[in-house]
């Protein structure tokens, strides 16, 4: 005949049940729940226009990330030689929480973000931007070419598209000089 079990996180009851209320193993006590979360990433990029050809005006985007972790409390007979697994790690076997607080802006290259955090940066489109022939003038002028820069493509190199990693040139896409 097994005791009831209360199990409480930050003051709240989680659990309270008998191991054979809960389909706990057969010789002990086990509870297994989720904490759900949302980590949010404040990314300043480079407005592109509808072309997907990235403009001098810089925009804001915050990227939602939901995640879950998956808890469990489990002792086989003393409440004491309780063991709590996150993600299926003994709690005692993670790491150190690390301080949290913004370490103010940083710039990394996409491929770094890809490369050690897996992240893609997100890209803002700006409807109103110059596309197409105004789009290049506007970027010959800015680049002091003159119209006569325009015509400068026929002598310059091809470009090369590049499928893997966004690494400027164009939102969501890399390309480079062949």
């Amino acid at each position: 005949n097994s005791k009831i079990v209360t199990l409480t996180v930050d003051g709240e009851i989680m659990c309270e049940a008998k191991a054979e209320d809960i389909e706990s193993l057969d010789a002990g006590w086990e509870c297994t729940f989720r904490f759900m979360g949302e980590r949010y990433l404040d990314w300043n990029v480079h407005n592109c226009n509808s072309d997907g050809v990235p403009t001098d005006e810089k925009g804001h985007v915050v990227q939602r990330m939901v995640f879950t972790k998956e808890c469990t409390v489990r002792f086989a007979e003393q409440i004491q030689d309780a063991h709590l697994y996150v993600d299926g790690f003994e709690f005692m076997d993670l790491p150190d929480a690390r301080a949290s607080g913004s370490a103010g802006s940083l710039e990394w290259t996409p491929e770094a973000l890809l490369a050690s955090f897996g992240l893609t940066p997100p890209f803002k489109v700006d409807p109103s931007a110059p596309t197409g022939l105004g789009a290049g003038i506007t970027a010959e002028l800015r680049e002091g070419g003159g119209l006569s820069g325009l015509f400068s493509c026929c002598s310059r190199p091809a470009f090369v598209w590049d499928d893997a990693v966004p690494a400027g040139g164009r939102c969501g896409a890399a390309w480079h000089r062949a």
